[in-house]
């Protein structure tokens, strides 16, 4: 990878969501939530990762089949995200 690209890849969902914003595209899709939430759970920001992270599951269960790897990674995000603020008994439902 080259120098720095790390770094830039890790603004990508910001720059998804600032460009849907912009062009007055609602920002559902499963795809850039679940990101958001990725993003912030990245930055330590556990507390505020938790509702976008539970809302990226909602809108994949209702998007895509059960068994899709995209709905196993959101709810494997919540869990951990759940875990690491010490709701282990919520993390296991996730």
């Amino acid at each position: 990878m080259l120098p720095g690209t790390s770094r830039a890849l890790r603004f990508l969902p910001c720059f998804f969501m600032t460009l849907s914003a912009i062009l007055g595209v609602g920002c559902t899709s499963g795809y850039f939530v679940h990101q958001r939430a990725f993003h912030l759970l990245e930055s330590g920001r556990y507390a505020e990762a938790i509702p976008i992270a539970r809302e990226a599951v909602a809108i994949r269960e209702r998007e895509l089949d059960p068994t899709h790897p995209d709905l196993a990674m959101s709810r494997s995000n919540l869990a951990l995200l759940l875990v690491y603020t010490g709701d282990y008994v919520g993390s296991a439902a996730a």
